[in-house]
């Protein structure tokens, strides 16, 4: 909500803390920006969000389509796949993990990193077999 209401404080993030620490969340819903907590829909459609945070320098995007959070439906992979061909900031998939096989697929998309939640606290797997498969699928 932040960087959609006051782009000029991610900057300031940006040059107080270095761009390396410093991500921007994109949750997406229904193709536009959620804010507020997922309470409101902005009029901003993601990508074109995405694509104008590029000339910021953040160190990441984090992305999560909302549809899948905590769901455990698998991850939205095209979505991500989109996003990751569209700019040239780091992206870190979040929402719909539920399998080991989930990595596999979200590595094939190009992201840099995995949040996972649900998944982790229903005991679907543990993070080791995580970072396993993830080694693996490098």
């Amino acid at each position: 909500t932040a960087a959609v209401n006051n782009l000029s404080l991610v900057k300031e993030a940006v040059k107080l803390y270095g761009s390396e620490h410093v991500a921007v969340g994109i949750d997406e819903k229904d193709g536009k920006v959620a804010v507020h907590g997922w309470k409101n829909k902005s009029e901003l459609d993601y990508m074109e969000f995405a694509k104008s945070i590029q000339n910021v320098s953040v160190g990441a995007l984090i992305f999560t389509p909302i549809s899948v959070d905590g769901t455990l439906d698998g991850p939205q992979t095209e979505k991500i796949q989109r996003l990751v061909k569209s700019v040239n900031i780091p992206v870190i998939a979040s929402g719909g993990v539920a399998n080991l096989e989930d990595f596999v697929l979200l590595a094939k998309t190009g992201v840099t990193g995995v949040v996972v939640g649900t998944a982790i606290y229903e005991k679907k797997f543990t993070v080791k077999e995580a970072l396993e498969i993830v080694k693996n699928a490098s």
